[in-house]
């Protein structure tokens, strides 16, 4: 009536109890290992031991005597190892390392699934999951190592090592050449001699790929580093980890010892220090800092030269570096400077010409006014008075004079037209929007093209922005040429607008327009010159133009 179990877990029926089988075979039975189920349930293991007591004739057991053992704690050791095992089994076939151990009495070697897998075959190809200790001989061993692997089995044998590992080639079924690390750990009893070894073969093939691959590339990165022309540099924490020989050179030190390991600090101008430093703050706490900037180096010997930075963070086991670029630019600053003066002597030169071209016009203007409009008036006037006085002219006579009186009068229009265009009377008399009128009426009386003004100038001149008057009709004069010139345009509107801090003038046209890529070549040369005018004034120039839309040119000066 026992409810039991086998070791396996199945049922153990009652009539098949030890006692009652050695009642009926008369046998004996001897460690018959059964589970029990206790009233509480609980699970306990004994083992039977079980003999027949005869009869006085021994015809039939007249008893039967049986021994209980309980062995629950054993056995419970026992399936956990079992289980451990099986689990360490799985594991290991689950696994990309291949595992073995080795008898040394026998020098047979036993492998698990993973290693089949690793040579590319079965155990069945190969004779079972144990092979004679002249595996060595094996196809998939290369040659020329045979006789290396048989000498490692002699090692491991004699006890002379107790672990070691080494790499070696293998030749996979499928004829595929993998990399191999083999790790060994030799076994030994309580007396020290050798019992066997256990060890692993893993395929490292993949890894030998990458770090030959990571070699090369690193190799190909030293080289471009070494051979750079600039200064590179990594430190961490403000301490130089590693520079390439531009670095050194730029600093002044010839070996790699006097600057690696000290602070980054060390090749700073003084007067730079906290500057730097305040950015290196503000790239730890992760905040805005310039990746690129200007500062002072500092050379060994003491001698500060321009450097230009540039920086970079990356990370590697979970350390922040920094990858800095440096060059010394105290050339370049040199030429900069100098180019700087010789444009700022350009532009002074620029506004002097321009000062004595207005002079000169001006002169021009005022001789035509002074001699050759007087005297043109004059000669009319006396051609005028002859004609009155001297009588019985014939006709031919008469139209000869007439002629003459309009050629004078034509030259008198043409002189004040040129008086005007030299230097406009009328701007220091009546203003800018007199004087622009003026021109557009005269400039665009032979054109189709249409003009509008908008303004919000008084009429007459203004004393804050006399000084600005000459610049920006000379500008509108160059803006209405090319616009006649080149535009196509059909109208244009002018816009003089003034407010307490600037005044301003914009000329808009429908025309074709241009592309600004094209804006400093030689033949948008005034358009650079309305530039320059602006420049010396200390006013802004822009200009907008989109091609099959116009152009815009607006200037404007601080009142």
């Amino acid at each position: 009536q026992w409810r039991s179990i086998h070791e396996d877990g199945s049922p153990f029926p009652g009539e098949l109890h030890p006692a009652m089988e050695t009642l009926r075979t008369k046998q004996a039975l001897n460690n018959v290992i059964m589970g029990i189920y206790k009233p509480n349930e609980e699970l306990a293991w004994i083992s039977i031991n079980s003999f027949p007591i005869k009869s006085y004739n021994g015809s039939v057991p007249a008893a039967v005597v049986a021994t209980f053992s309980d062995i629950t704690d054993r056995k419970n050791k026992e399936i956990e190892l079992t289980r451990i095992r099986e689990q360490l089994t799985y594991a290991m076939n689950q696994s990309h390392i291949a595992y073995w151990s080795m008898n040394a009495a026998t020098q047979t070697f036993t492998f698990n699934d993973q290693f089949y897998k690793l040579y590319a075959t079965t155990a069945e190809r190969e004779g079972g999951y144990e092979m004679a200790a002249n595996v060595y001989k094996r196809e998939f061993v290369i040659p020329d190592q045979r006789e290396m692997i048989k000498a490692d089995i002699k090692r491991l044998i004699s006890g002379k090592v107790e672990t070691f590992e080494r790499e070696h080639k293998i030749l996979r079924r499928d004829g595929e050449i993998r990399d191999l690390i083999v790790r060994i750990n030799v076994m030994k009893d309580e007396f020290g001699n050798v019992i066997g070894a256990k060890g692993s073969n893993q395929d490292i093939t993949e890894q030998k790929r990458v770090q030959d691959r990571l070699r090369i590339s690193e190799s190909k990165f030293r080289a471009v580093l070494d051979n750079s022309f600039d200064a590179i540099g990594v430190y961490h924490n403000g301490i130089w980890e590693m520079c390439n020989p531009a670095a050194l050179k730029l600093f002044g030190y010839a070996k790699n010892e006097e600057l690696l390991g000290s602070p980054i600090s060390n090749v700073i101008a003084k007067s730079e220090i906290e500057r730097i430093k305040e950015y290196a703050q503000k790239r730890m706490n992760n905040e805005d800092a310039p990746t690129a900037y200007k500062t002072r180096g500092l050379k060994k010997d003491g001698t500060e030269f321009d450097l230009e930075v540039s920086i970079s963070d990356f990370f590697q086991e979970n350390k922040k570096f920094v990858i800095v670029i440096l060059r010394d630019i105290s050339e370049r600053i040199t030429h900069e400077n100098e180019m700087r003066r010789l444009n700022n002597e350009l532009g002074e030169l620029s506004r002097h010409l321009e000062t004595v071209r207005e002079q000169e016009r001006a002169t021009i203007a005022k001789e035509i006014h002074d001699s050759l409009s007087q005297n043109l008036v004059a000669l009319t006037m006396n051609a005028s008075y002859l004609k009155s006085k001297i009588s019985g002219l014939d006709k031919t006579a008469k139209k000869i004079f007439d002629e003459q009186i309009e050629i004078a009068n034509g030259l008198i229009a043409s002189s004040r037209t040129l008086f005007n265009s030299l230097h406009p009377s009328m701007l220091d008399e009546l203003g800018l929007e007199a004087a622009i009128k003026w021109y557009a009426k005269t400039k665009l009386k032979l054109s189709t093209i249409t003009i509008g003004f908008k303004s919000n100038i008084a009429i007459g001149n203004d004393e804050k922005s006399k000084g600005s008057n000459l610049v920006f009709f000379r500008i509108f004069q160059e803006s209405l040429t090319n616009i006649l010139r080149y535009s196509k345009a059909t109208t244009v509107s002018v816009e003089l607008n003034k407010t307490a801090e600037t005044f301003s003038m914009q000329i808009s046209d429908n025309g074709i327009g241009f592309d600004l890529k094209n804006l400093d070549t030689f033949q948008h040369h005034g358009v650079i010159g309305m530039r320059e005018r602006m420049k010396a004034i200390n006013g802004k120039f822009t200009i907008k133009s989109i091609i099959g839309k116009g152009t815009t040119i607006k200037v404007e000066v601080p009142l």
